[in-house]
């Protein structure tokens, strides 16, 4: 009896309860704040090519998540990607990204194209395989060129290095896709800034040789859409181009050995040795060896005779 009433008090509890209640003691927890810090008002990134990063190997940095992009669009805002280093066959193109706090990041197609799967069967009925297991039935791929015309969403993965936020990552990289889809694409404005480049492959003519390094060149107004004014170039010194070494004054010089400087001249007067042929020095001083190691062994026999 004791028993039916126990059953009996459970069920009234569970039909007057408020079904909330009945969820376990970790999920009734209110989140008054986001898990996630995604305030990127101070956050921004760039491609990098010169911290790369592994992917698919085993001091390879972990995939943390995948991002549905369009791989026309993600082409459009950031120009065309590298070329895989490290596992060629496992992904065509890849960028890296580097942001404010220098962690780096790494986004590519994962086997999503024939250069891993191979081409397509001519022959074979890929949408009738009712007949065939799950595992064995076989996809259709595109083509590299035909992937990266896609405006459909594809799954790219994303690496980062250790203590990366890759969730402010993730979000930028989404805003600034959208935003410059509206513009046009990334490597037409280069070709309008810069022009087009020059190959110097016909021996035939004569190019023009740059021999200045392009870090005197260049300065932190490449990356502004105006030219800075007289004023802004006086109050902000990060806007003039640095001074090679030659330029710059006494005081901040950084004196090399002989580099600068001609070498000390000897002093003529000084002899350093009897002979000016080089021979009879050398045969001078061996001699000078050979005596005092033949006084070395008299002062020893003389030491045995006194024991």
């Amino acid at each position: 009896q004791q028993v039916l009433e126990n059953i009996k008090e459970k069920e009234e509890k569970l039909k007057n309860a408020n079904p909330r209640e009945l969820l376990p003691r970790r999920k009734r927890r209110i989140y008054d704040r986001p898990l996630f810090d995604l305030d990127i008002s101070e956050f921004n990134a760039w491609r990098s090519y010169d911290n790369v990063i592994y992917k698919v190997h085993k001091h390879a940095a972990p995939v943390v998540c995948k991002i549905p992009i369009s791989p026309r669009l993600l082409q459009h805002a950031f120009g065309q990607g590298a070329q895989s280093l490290y596992n060629e066959n496992l992904s065509t193109r890849e960028y890296h990204f580097q942001d404010t706090n220098l962690d780096t990041y790494q986004l590519y197609d994962y086997k999503a194209t024939t250069a891993y799967h191979g081409e397509n069967l001519k022959d074979y009925d890929y949408d009738h395989q009712e007949h065939v297991r799950i595992k064995k039935r076989k996809q259709m791929h595109p083509s590299p060129e035909e992937f990266w015309e896609q405006d459909e969403p594809h799954m790219f993965r994303l690496n980062c290095s250790k203590y990366a936020d890759f969730h402010k990552f993730k979000k930028w990289l989404l805003q600034e896709i959208e935003k410059r889809s509206k513009d046009i694409a990334y490597e037409q404005k280069i070709l309008n800034k810069f022009g087009p480049f020059e190959i110097y492959d016909q021996y035939d003519k004569k190019y023009q040789i740059n021999r200045s390094p392009t870090v005197f060149k260049y300065n932190r107004s490449y990356y502004l859409d105006e030219k800075p004014t007289q004023k802004q170039l006086k109050e902000d010194p990060y806007l003039e181009c640095p001074k090679p070494a030659q330029v710059m004054e006494e005081k901040y010089r950084v004196h090399w050995p002989y580099q600068w400087q001609k070498k000390p001249e000897k002093n003529k007067n000084e002899n350093f040795f009897l002979f000016k042929n080089k021979q009879l020095n050398s045969i001078y001083i061996q001699m000078i060896y050979h005596i005092q190691y033949i006084n070395y062994l008299i002062q020893i026999k003389f030491l045995y005779l006194n024991l």
